[in-house]
């Protein structure tokens, strides 16, 4: 196979990082990562270059065009970017939130450990929590 043609495996989630790289132009927050977006690029060079030319020379193709997909996706690999901080800190207080039940409910000799553990079996909401520090 030809390394500069996308694969059509790709070309669906290609077209749904882009989709969302309209929204994000348009005020949304990002659905994605920046390494998404930035993979999207790449992947839109590739399905540009179609066995015509290399990957390389249409991306630059695209860029030196002002691509309006590719404008977008780089603007929602940026605010992906500033994004990532808040997203932490999202975590880190889910991560807190997790421990402190777990404390509340910890029995006697039990290690917090096993307390998260046996937490993370009976209850629904910090299972919510965990999917959610964990990013799953």
């Amino acid at each position: 196979m030809n390394d500069n043609v996308l694969p059509r495996e790709r070309l669906e989630p290609l077209v749904k990082v882009l989709t969302d790289a309209d929204r994000v132009a348009k005020g949304a927050r990002p659905s994605f990562s920046h390494t998404d977006y930035e993979d999207a690029m790449t992947d839109l060079a590739r399905y540009e270059a179609d066995g015509v030319g290399s990957t390389a020379q249409a991306y630059a193709r695209l860029l030196d065009d002002g691509d309006d997909r590719m404008v977008s996706l780089y603007k929602a690999a940026e605010a992906a970017r500033e994004q990532v901080p808040q997203d932490h800190d999202r975590r880190e207080l889910a991560a807190k939130a997790i421990e402190d039940m777990a404390r509340l409910r910890q029995r006697a000799g039990e290690s917090l450990a096993k307390s998260v553990a046996r937490l993370l079996d009976e209850s629904p909401t910090a299972r919510d929590a965990y999917a959610y520090y964990t990013g799953l």
